[in-house]
């Protein structure tokens, strides 16, 4: 029984073990991307996190530097 929590709309395999290792769950994860067609970032990276917190009460925003350009992620507390 996988004791993991599962991805929306599409649960791991029931004969995977307890633990899985890390290379599986990184194929798994290639395969959830490709047939969810989500958009994904390779080589990037987490920089950091305000801890002010903006004028909007609760939303936070992240740095993520992409190529040439940096995005900030946006998210609710």
């Amino acid at each position: 029984m996988v004791q993991v929590n599962h991805l929306p709309y599409m649960p791991f395999p029931p004969n995977w073990p307890v633990y899985i290792p890390k290379d599986k769950l990184a194929n798994w994860f290639e395969v959830y991307v490709e047939s969810m067609e989500l958009n994904y970032w390779t080589g990037t990276e987490f920089e950091a996190a305000p801890t002010m917190k903006r004028k909007v009460v609760g939303r936070w925003c992240c740095a993520a530097p992409m190529a040439a350009s940096a995005r900030c992620i946006h998210g609710m507390s």
